[in-house]
């Protein structure tokens, strides 16, 4: 990257949402931080733990205390990855958000590309596979968002992908996601109709498996839909009947759109609480140190 090129930018707050991926974020964030660290652009790394099985939040801790640059929020329980965004997207601190998968299929090098796209004409930029390393009813699945941001409107996200480059301030037509279900690409299309799209590499999965099978990948759709507001009321009440029927067990995925349990910054723990705003959660405070001993010299 060259200053001159992104110094308008005013900085990047770069968003992963985390799921079961304790095994590829020591690798993403070192790749993250080798493709930024040096250039004179501020950014941070907020990585969002969606109630993850494994170590994943005990891997942000520690990467926390090895780059300074990382700031970790665990969440009370899997919200999905749409409501971990928001909550990244809340607490960004810098003018431009990047959000990216953390499975590596979507690789960090490919971030210049998309900002370079970001030109004064346009809000939103989306990296589009140029081929897709999914399965084939998960491509389908794909194309079935595609034609439901499309439907929502001329307006609307009509390529959305979750590799995204779009500007912080576009999150002030977010303090109304509606219902407790979030669609970050439909709260966009409220946003802009400045969207631009540009094709990045698309790396095959080497760790772990997709966490979308069919029944999240069905959620999703009716999530979406439902958010770019192409169904009449009556059938709103029923998808969300559908949505009930398919969707997780878990109480957490349907009482709030997110409830922090700690972050990296501070030690408070919400555990208790379920809050019905995202705005109602604990405000940021300045990273504390615990003491781990790091054996890079990055930050």
């Amino acid at each position: 990257m060259t200053d001159h090129v992104f110094s308008p930018l005013g900085g990047l707050s770069i968003i992963i949402p985390v799921y079961n991926s304790a095994a590829t974020l020591p690798e993403l964030i070192e790749r993250l931080n080798t493709v930024f660290a040096k250039d004179a652009l501020p950014f941070e790394l907020i990585l969002v733990n969606d109630g993850s099985e494994d170590d994943s939040w005990r891997v942000i801790v520690r990467l926390a205390e090895c780059f300074e640059r990382v700031r970790g929020v665990n969440l009370a329980g899997n919200f999905g990855q749409h409501s971990a965004l928001l909550c990244g997207i809340l607490r960004a601190r810098h003018g431009v958000i990047v959000t990216l998968d953390d499975d590596l299929q979507h690789p960090p090098e490919e971030i210049p590309k998309l900002l370079r796209a970001l030109r004064d004409d346009v809000d939103v930029v989306y990296g589009l596979p140029m081929h897709r390393r999914h399965t084939a009813w998960r491509v389908a699945a794909s194309w079935i968002m595609v034609q439901i941001a499309r439907a929502g409107g001329p307006g609307g996200a009509y390529r959305p992908s979750a590799f995204r480059v779009f500007r912080t301030r576009l999150r002030e037509a977010f303090a109304d996601p509606g219902g407790n279900r979030v669609a970050i690409d439909a709260l966009l299309g409220r946003s802009t109709t400045r969207f631009a799209t540009v094709e990045i590499e698309h790396h095959p999965r080497f760790v772990g498996h997709s966490r979308y099978n069919l029944r999240r990948l069905t959620q999703l759709a009716i999530d979406n839909i439902m958010a770019f507001g192409l169904l009449p009321p009556w059938l709103v009440r029923w998808s969300k009947r559908l949505r009930w029927l398919v969707g997780s067990r878990d109480p957490s995925a349907n009482c709030s759109r997110y409830v922090v349990a700690r972050t990296t910054e501070d030690t408070l723990s919400v555990d208790s609480f379920i809050f019905e705003s995202p705005y109602l959660i604990a405000p940021n405070r300045f990273a504390t140190r615990s003491g781990v001993e790091c054996n890079t010299n990055s930050h």
